[in-house]
């Protein structure tokens, strides 16, 4: 509620999408509040439709962060082909969310031989790309 009131009074003033940089900022962490606020009461198709709003706006988007609802959705295919997509990145942090996500999958799939062929695949990757010692 105190979000939602937060973003409406911040958009009635400073314009929707805000004008100014740190209207904009501070709009910024009202909508990824809102997602962790939303995530938290298992609110997940609101919590999918904060991200979108997010990324019409902002960048980076929150895509790595779209894992966890789709997969309690039970919106699978979408969740891997996310999760896949998120384990390619450059970024070590966001890539281990994209092997978490897969993992977390297979788990609420309750298939544990599949869980554990992609934990194993994510070590086989983290590995491969671990900078020399």
């Amino acid at each position: 509620y105190h979000t939602h009131m937060s973003e409406r009074l911040l958009l009635a003033r400073h314009g929707d999408p805000p004008a100014s940089e740190p209207a904009r900022a501070t709009h910024k962490k009202l909508l990824g509040q809102e997602e962790v606020v939303l995530g938290e009461m298992d609110r997940r198709e609101e919590q999918l439709r904060a991200m979108d709003r997010h990324a019409a706006l902002y960048r980076p988007t929150m895509d790595r962060l779209r894992i966890w609802p789709l997969m309690k959705l039970h919106r699978f295919d979408e969740a891997v082909r996310l999760a896949r997509k998120v384990s390619l990145s450059e970024d070590l942090q966001v890539r281990i969310t994209g092997w978490n996500g897969l993992i977390a999958i297979e788990s609420e799939r309750l298939r544990p031989r599949e869980c554990f062929k992609v934990g194993m695949e994510a070590v086989g990757t983290a590995l491969a790309v671990a900078p020399e010692a």
